[in-house]
């Protein structure tokens, strides 16, 4: 698939048709740079790669590509500054599984035991602490659908104002608290 790199970490491997394989010779081309070099030059072999079920790269199109090459020093400073920041970035994703393991454990114990330990008793979502009601959200907050319906949706006429437009991306995005609201420039004070 053009865009996915990977480096082998062996002196040998078997891959199958649908891969192009670089086998470098390391007193020119670092192996890390390379697969930097090539994430970078995706929209390029994007570009050059046929179209079937998935975009491939054909041998003969990965050949003929141009790689910038600088010298071998400076190519592996580059890639060892990449692969650190690589190397940050899964560590903060690690991380950021970590912190969404802890809220889930944390949300089971509180939406079950409530914060005083007391007793629980059985509902039809589950348990709850036993002092605690059952209400219908309709029965605790008014609910109401989205009215933006104007078309054409982009009207410029409608845009402007101060009132953020909150889409269906911004919600599926924010991770719980919308800070921002989508691309689009916020609707018209007076809009009804």
């Amino acid at each position: 698939y053009v865009g996915k790199v990977g480096v082998v970490g062996t002196s040998m491997a078997v891959t199958n048709q649908q891969i192009n394989s670089a086998i470098l010779d390391e007193e020119i081309l670092n192996s890390w740079y390379l697969a930097y070099a090539l994430i970078f030059l995706e929209p390029y072999l994007r570009d050059l790669a046929g179209i079937t079920t998935l975009p491939i790269l054909n041998k003969s199109n990965f050949e003929m590509t141009n790689i910038p090459l600088p010298p071998l020093p400076e190519q592996r400073a580059i890639a060892l500054a990449l692969r650190a920041v690589q190397g940050a970035r899964e560590a903060r994703q690690r991380e950021v599984a970590l912190e969404r393991e802890h809220k889930a454990a944390l949300m089971e114990h509180l939406f079950t035991k409530g914060t005083r330990g007391e007793a629980t008793k059985q509902t039809e979502i589950g348990k709850i602490p036993e002092s605690w009601e059952l209400k219908s959200l309709g029965e605790i907050a008014k609910m109401e659908r989205g009215k933006f319906t104007h078309r054409p949706r982009n009207d410029p006429a409608f845009y402007g104002g101060s009132t953020p437009f909150i889409q269906t991306g911004d919600v599926a995005t924010c991770d719980g608290l919308i800070k921002e609201d989508s691309e689009k420039p916020y609707l018209i004070d007076n809009f009804k």
